[in-house]
This record gives C-alpha cells, structure tokens and sequence, in this order.
C-alpha cells in the first residue's frame, strides 16, 4: 500500500494519516505513489495517444536486485491495474 500519493495538480496526500498538503509544481495530470520500501511509480496519460504511460523506480543493492524488485512492482500494479480495467 502507497506510504503517499502525489496529485500533480493541487497536493499531497498521506494515506496513512489522509493528511493533506499543499504543493507547489506546475499543473500535471500526473499520480505518483511513494512505498514505504523507497520505491515509486507514477501515471499519467499520453499527450499523444489515448492511453496511459506508467514509471517505476526502486533502491536496491545491487543491479540484479533491483531488476527483481522492479519486475515485482511492474507485475504487482499492473495486476492491479487490469483488475479494475477489467471489472
């Protein structure tokens, strides 16, 4: 579960807490979720095309181990995601 939520737009939001503050970047239609592990990832639709593009990032060790925590985020949202697509 994301530690934090990060609308582009207008604010940040703490899920734990469901506090919210004020933020101060450009308009964005952007989401981007911090987990508690460092790791993140981020939406936002195509500029171009109707569809949605997705970022992942993580902090590992070493090469090896980031590729798996990053396979594992990808496969994790992306489940998530085709869930919802699909219900």
């Amino acid at each position: 579960m994301p530690q934090a939520s990060l609308d582009l737009t207008s604010k940040r939001t703490v899920v734990a807490t469901g506090e919210e503050q004020p933020i101060d970047l450009p308009r964005s239609n952007v989401l981007k979720y911090h987990l508690a592990n460092g790791a993140w990832f981020c939406l936002r639709p195509s500029g171009t095309e109707p569809k949605a593009k997705f970022y992942f990032g993580v902090k590992g060790a070493s090469l090896e181990e980031s590729e798996k925590l990053i396979g594992e985020l990808e496969n994790t949202v992306m489940a998530i995601v085709n869930q919802i697509v699909n219900s």
